[in-house]
This record gives structure tokens, sequence and C-alpha cells, in this order.
């Protein structure tokens, strides 16, 4: 699968690190990511701590997974701000799927603010198993050997064409 995010700038990187250390705060389109692959497929978990499952979005289009989610406040009309230090805020991430994904069986799942996307895939591309048989036990003896009656008639003309053949031969020596 290839994860191709938007191209990220090597300096917004920095800045955004630098943001968050001197300020402690943390844009809420930075929702971080880890990808693993086995071999029926991949697993996205991205940790999204207070979104609610109506707050996030996870859409196949086009060949790209996109997942996206809002966090609003939930600061009452009435009440006034003393101190926050949360974000609130939209994030959106758009990975292109490769081809051998089967986009009919994404599965996504929250648990304790950890959203788990898994991206199966299709069962044409899976590895497959063959099964090694053994001949240990096979008999060998031509007794156990069953062959249909049209090889033997197969046999018998190629035995005539043998015999007749060498029999030409040993009349012209």
């Amino acid at each position: 699968m290839r994860c191709n995010l938007h191209s990220v700038d090597p300096y917004e990187i920095i800045r955004r690190e630098f943001d968050q250390q001197m300020t402690g705060l943390r844009r809420t389109g930075d929702v971080r990511m880890t990808v693993t692959e086995s071999e029926q497929g991949f697993s996205l978990e991205l940790d999204v701590p207070g979104f609610k499952e109506e707050d996030l979005n996870v859409a196949v289009e086009d060949g790209h997974l996109i997942i996206s989610g809002e966090r609003t406040s939930s600061v009452p009309e009435n009440a006034r701000t003393l101190f926050s230090n949360r974000t609130y805020g939209s994030f959106r991430r758009v990975l292109r799927l490769d081809k051998s994904i089967d986009t009919d069986s994404v599965d996504a799942s929250i648990r304790n603010g950890v959203l788990t996307i898994t991206l199966a895939r299709r069962p044409e591309v899976q590895p497959k198993k063959i099964a090694i048989r053994s001949l240990e036990n096979v008999s060998t003896s031509a007794e156990d050997w069953t062959l249909p009656e049209s090889v033997f008639h197969v046999l018998a003309a190629v035995c005539t064409m043998w015999i007749t053949t060498c029999s030409s031969r040993k009349g012209s020596e």
C-alpha cells in the first residue's frame, strides 16, 4: 500500500514542532497515525482523543481513503471560557490505496480515542499456501496402477508399429 500523503514541507514540520514546544498547542489537523501491514492487508491506527464516532468520517473515493473529523467546543453559549488549551477544529487525511486493497471490505472502529481502520487485500492477491502432498505411502507396484483403456490402445498401436519397423529392417539386411 502506498500511503501517499500530501507533500509535506520540512520547514512546516519544524514550525509545527516549535509551536508545540513553545505554546503547548497542537493543531487538530495533526492527527498521529500508525500503518502496519500483514499478509491479509493493512491496519491504520489514528489518535483521535476526544472525538466521538459521529465526529469522524471514513470513506473510499476514486482509489483514495479519506479520513476526516471535526471536534467542536462543548462550552455552553451563555458560559464564558476562563482558560482552555484544548484544540477544536477539523482534520482530513487522504491516502492513495494500492490496487490490491478490497475497497468493499474496509472496516473502521473507535475505542479509547484510537480510530482503527482495517484494509483487507483482495482474495486473489493474498498469498496462497500450497499444500505439499506426501508420496511416501503411494504404491509404485504396476499392479496398483490403473490406466484408461484408450492408453492401452495407444500403447498397442505404438508396439505394433515398432515391431513392423523392426521386421522391415531385418528383411532389408
